[in-house]
């Protein structure tokens, strides 16, 4: 029987933290890592897989790439509208739009780093991404 691998991936803010949890709690037969990790990691893994991360999204044709198992891959890339995403609220900073730890307005200079991709990296990675439409 082929294995399945299943990649939650797209925008932040855009729910895939929810639909996670919701496809964890379905009953569904396959492994859910406690935690966000990279597809990359994991792909190579026997098993049935649930991986989140919306970074991934930036490495579907690395995911497609590194399937030396021959898993059916299935992509499930997350949206939301930009505007959205940009007054989005999170619990650890409650009085600012919330993008990404390291993308915040009133992040201390000390803490900002850059490492994550800002909001229009992420919309062109949606747009150009290889994902096969099934």
């Amino acid at each position: 029987m082929t294995q399945t691998h299943v990649v939650l991936c797209g925008l932040p803010r855009s729910g895939s933290t929810m639909l996670y949890a919701m496809m964890r709690a379905s009953g569904h037969d396959a492994q859910f890592p406690p935690r966000e990790g990279a597809a990359l990691r994991m792909i190579g893994e026997d098993g049935n897989y649930v991986t989140k991360r919306p970074l991934d999204v930036f490495e579907i044709d690395r995911i497609l790439d590194s399937n030396a198992r021959g898993k059916n891959i299935k992509i499930v890339l997350t949206l939301r509208d930009p505007r959205s995403i940009v007054v989005s609220r999170h619990a650890s900073y409650p009085y600012q739009p919330f993008i990404g730890f390291d993308q915040s307005l009133f992040v201390e200079p000390d803490w900002i780093s850059f490492t994550n991709p800002g909001l229009l990296d992420c919309l062109r990675a949606t747009r150009v991404t290889n994902i096969a439409q099934t």
